[in-house]
């Protein structure tokens, strides 16, 4: 009997887990009862017409909304130009404001290289002008006074960047450096409408800059707000019924947020409030759990994504013979046929993802431990 050092020796896998990350394994999309084609074409037709999209995906936890937003902005990508930032809501207080989100969450995803070469760029085109059109120019593209004149203090090479950093991405800052800015306060007071302007404002700078490319904002995970105190609501929800109007055109924004069904989504952003409303039933995906008849397919799709084809046909040779009481399929290896069948019956009231993944990975772990050759209905549990 042969000695395997791990899991995916064992079973000609290039990892040891079935467990997909949407940041990471966005190419392998194994759900086929969601077309990202569709969604994604949807979305370039609003940009194509000088929209900006607005976006709600919800579903179960484990249903996939993370890996299906990220693949489709992968795919959108390929359509037109956009600059996706993906932003995980960060674990906040009951009594959080926006200015919290978008300190500790938009701006942490934007990252200071990106947001200091865009305004690096703004400043450096109006200074280019006559030095009496360069404010007017500024306020323009910025659409707040203090901002402009904030961001000109780049221009000025013995200038501390990072002090203009801190002060636009919300965090607390001291009387010198609020005196180097030209600017009355910081942000951490800032009015939320105010903060969402100034998250348009990169989006204008994004699209002049970055070869006139859309910024795509995913706000995932969002439903971790769903605690927030009535005051709070009313913070955030003014900072998203601005981002999330019609008319704002400067940035996209698409939320994904776990609830079951449509009526479950908070105050914040159900359908019938000043948000949902705003994006619209039509604008809403519901990402549903994995139907019964696409479950073969989507383990199919998982295997085929992570099998190391260099030992595969080795692995399969020297594994038939065990699994062929429980019936084999090279498509399904290392599992078995009874396994799979297993595997659907234990988990029929909750087929998600990432319950099939976790299983599939526990599984995989027990087999290995029995030094079995294949994947049998013995090791799902």
């Amino acid at each position: 009997m042969p000695t395997f050092a791990s899991v995916a020796e064992r079973f000609a896998l290039k990892r040891s887990n079935f467990v997909l990350n949407p940041e990471t394994d966005y190419d392998c999309f194994a759900r086929k009862d969601i077309d990202t084609n569709e969604i994604a074409e949807s979305l370039r037709i609003d940009l194509v017409t000088d929209l900006a999209p607005k976006r709600l995906f919800y579903g179960v936890y484990g249903a996939g909304k993370s890996h299906t937003l990220t693949v489709t902005c992968k795919k959108l990508e390929s359509l037109t130009p956009i600059l996706a930032v993906r932003m995980e809501c960060p674990d906040l207080t009951r009594k959080a404001k926006f200015v919290d989100l978008y300190r500790e969450g938009i701006m942490r995803a934007l990252g200071a290289d990106l947001v200091l070469s865009l305004f690096d760029q703004v400043v450096t085109t109006a200074f280019m002008k006559p030095k009496g059109e360069r404010s007017e120019y500024l306020n323009k593209m910025l659409g707040d006074q203090e901002l402009s004149l904030a961001s000109q203090k780049l221009i000025d090479e013995q200038f501390e960047r990072r002090i203009f950093w801190k002060w636009i991405s919300g965090v607390g800052i001291s009387k010198a450096e609020l005196e180097a800015l030209r600017v009355n306060s910081d942000l951490t007071t800032a009015e939320p409408a105010r903060l969402a302007s100034f998250i348009a404002a990169i989006g204008r700078l994004t699209k002049q800059f970055e070869p006139k490319k859309t910024l795509v904002i995913v706000f995932d995970e969002m439903e971790r707000l769903k605690d927030l105190d009535s005051d709070s609501v009313g913070n955030f929800m003014t900072a998203f019924t601005k981002l999330a109007d019609p008319l704002q055109k400067d940035v996209a924004v698409i939320i994904g947020y776990s609830a079951g069904q449509a009526d479950e989504l908070h105050e914040l952003f159900n359908l019938r409030g000043p948000v949902g409303s705003r994006i619209g039933r039509a604008a809403t995906t519901d990402i549903p759990v994995l139907p019964d008849k696409y479950i073969d397919d989507f383990v199919k799709g998982v295997i085929k994504y992570l099998r190391d084809e260099n030992v595969f046909k080795e692995r399969y040779a020297a594994a038939e013979k065990e699994g062929k009481d429980e019936g084999m399929d090279e498509g399904l290896f290392p599992f078995t046929k009874k396994a799979l069948l297993t595997l659907k019956s234990r988990l029929a009231d909750s087929l998600t993802p990432r319950d099939i993944e976790l299983s599939m990975t526990h599984a995989a772990g027990r087999a290995h431990i029995n030094g079995w050759l294949v994947i049998k209905s013995g090791a799902v549990q």
